[in-house]
């Protein structure tokens, strides 16, 4: 979508690789001292847990912008000294518009500009609790996502 560098904060060395795979210019660990020196004009936070969301709003450059989207069990509590300060914009999203959104993703995965491979496991519908819920819970440095595909008839 235009960005000229790609940093992934991951705290799990296998999908700090496979952000790395998957077109990422650089994965580096969650520390304090390395959220300051990003300065990122645009910052996406994904997992919803409050320390990742104070450390993207202050990842972000001054009069960059913060998408959260990650929903967490707890709010985080932002110095909003801070954003006002910097003039930093925050933003929810919560969903998507179906026939905009899925048309686009759909668009640049087909034209290769998405690298996809890896992101998924596919877990046929009756192993769905063992090898899909449990098993993200019980190792979630070995998956990302977990697609339930229905068994042919």
């Amino acid at each position: 979508m235009g960005a000229s560098r790609v940093t992934a904060v991951e705290p799990l060395a296998s999908r700090r690789s496979l952000a790395i795979a998957l077109g990422a210019d650089e994965s580096i660990e969650p520390r304090e001292d390395a959220d300051g020196r990003l300065a990122a004009d645009v910052v996406v936070e994904c997992s919803g847990r409050p320390e990742a969301v104070r450390a993207a709003v202050h990842a972000a450059a001054a009069g960059g912008r913060v998408a959260l989207v990650g929903i967490g069990k707890q709010s985080a509590r932002l110095e909003s000294l801070d954003v006002v300060r910097q003039e930093k914009s925050i933003v929810g999203s919560f969903s998507h518009v179906c026939a905009e959104d899925f048309a686009g993703a759909l668009a640049m995965i087909s034209s290769g500009a998405i690298r996809w491979h890896g992101m998924i496991t596919w877990v046929p519908l009756a192993r769905a609790l063992e090898d899909g819920l449990l098993a993200l819970d019980r190792k979630p440095h070995r998956y990302l996502k977990i697609m339930i595909a229905p068994e042919a008839a």
